[in-house]
Formats: structure tokens, sequence, C-alpha cells
């Protein structure tokens, strides 16, 4: 088999795959679309599992996409079907936070229950990105920073997970090294930082959805990493006055030196609140 070839030529630290499936009979969508979440759909993919695991004679890491629909006949939340698959085939998790942020936008569920459900022990590593706006859905889009939401869901997965790898992912609209670096700094301290993962820690359980995704024009808000630290309780008041909204991305065209002085004056302002 080419795969198992592969995998023993490399010898990769981890092998890894996306939840989710693309093909039914002669028909492949080229994308990877969400899975029903039901007991039937748990026993297909646990089985395919411990083939391949079986087969290639490692655990398998599996990361969950974002998604825009769902099955209407799902009888479990996503983070109880990652629990169970990972208890019933001994395989490991790829979190994409970015991936939580955008589906819990999207289907207007608690991102922080999420983290808080799923088994934060099969964690082996970690993925950061940006979204954009569509016309009513956050869109995976990997071309954008890392907005002030996932990183305040970062802070609160490294709180739960420990140190595990992660990994900032970027495919369009690639800024300047500097503007990257210093995202990876970010990371970095989010991760070392005891008072940050308090703050994230403190924030959970205050993620309330605006409205129902089809009528949903922006994201919902979620309190900033800057925010959380400086609530004192505001008379039971979340997220405070003064939490940044998150605003709808603009669509006038920018020029490609204005769009770069923009981004790096936004890359030091970060830098300097979180320094």
């Amino acid at each position: 088999m080419r795969l198992k070839a592969l995998v023993v030529a490399v010898d990769p630290l981890y092998v890894s795959d996306h939840l989710s499936w693309s093909r039914t009979g002669r028909f492949n969508a080229h994308d990877l679309l969400p899975l029903p979440y039901t007991d039937e759909a748990l026993d297909v993919v646990c089985a395919n599992i411990a083939r391949a695991q079986d087969a290639l004679g490692c655990a398998l890491l599996f990361e969950h996409p974002s998604s825009y629909l769902a099955f209407a006949d799902g009888s479990m939340t996503e983070w109880d079907f990652l629990a169970r698959m990972c208890e019933r085939t001994g395989c490991g998790l790829l979190l994409d936070v970015n991936n939580v942020y955008v589906s819990a936008a999207n289907h207007g569920f608690d991102p922080f229950a999420y983290l808080d459900g799923m088994p934060a022990e099969r964690v082996r590593q970690i993925h950061l990105a940006g979204h954009s706006q569509g016309e009513s859905l956050l869109i995976d889009t990997h071309d954008r920073d890392v907005p002030d939401g996932v990183w305040a869901l970062y802070a609160h997965a490294v709180a739960r997970c420990g140190p595990v790898a992660t990994m900032i992912e970027r495919d369009a609209d690639i800024p300047p090294l500097p503007d990257l670096l210093a995202e990876l700094a970010i990371a970095r301290r989010l991760g070392a930082r005891p008072a940050l993962q308090e703050a994230a820690r403190r924030a959970r359980g205050r993620w309330t959805p605006t409205a129902p995704a089809s009528k949903r024009r922006c994201a919902p808000s979620i309190p900033t990493i800057r925010s959380c630290m400086n609530w004192r309780g505001s008379n039971g008041r979340w997220p405070p006055r003064s939490s940044p909204a998150m605003r709808r991305p603009s669509t006038r065209p920018a020029s490609r030196k204005s769009t770069g002085t923009a981004r790096a004056s936004a890359s030091r302002r970060r830098c300097r609140s979180r320094g």
C-alpha cells in the first residue's frame, strides 16, 4: 500500500486526516463535508479508523472541519461524537480552534462548551487561523490574521490541553514575515502565561449567540483576551462596555501599500497590548 510505504519512509511524528466525507457514488464534492452525528455514523467512522490504524500500524489524529450546515437528525453534539470516537478507537485529535469558532458562530453553540466537552487528553496538535465574513456565515478562508475571539478560545484550549504543538495556518493574502512572527509571539505568550489562561477560564460560559445562523449578519461577540483580563464584575454585565465588538470585514478595496501599513499597525498594537 502506497500510504503505508510513505509512512514508513517518512516516519512522521503523527499521521492525520480530516473527520469528514466528500464522495457518494460517482459524485465527489472536492470539499470537507460534515458528518451526521448519529450512532450509525459513529459505527461507520470507528470501523474505518480501526481499519486504517491496523493497516498503517499507528494511531491517527483527526481534525474536525468547520461547517456551514448540519444534519437535522443528529443525536449528539460534535464534541460528544469526538469523545466517543476517541474512546472506541484510541485515535488522537487535531484541534482547530478557528474551526470551533467558525462552526459555533454558524450554528449558534457555545465554543467554550465544545472545548470543555472534548477529550483534552487526546489533543496532540492545535491549529490557528483567520476567517472571513460571508453573506450570512463565517467562512474558514485562512486568509486573515487570527482574530481576538480565536485567541480567547486558544487560551482556554491551552489551559485544558497543556503544552501542545501549535501551527498558524495562512493560505492566501500572505502578510510580511514580521506580521507572521508577531502572531507566533502571541501564541507563545498565551501558551506560557497562566494569567491569560485564567482569563480565558473566567470567560467560559459567557458566549451568547445573537441570532439563528440563518439570520445572522456577523459573528457573535466573544470576549477578547484583553477584555477578559480587565473584567472585574461590572455589576454582572458581560462583555464589559469597553469590549471591542467584532466588526464585519470591510469590502472596500484598498491598495497593497495601505493594507500592509494597516496590518503592521494592528500587529504593533496587539504586541503592545499583550507585552
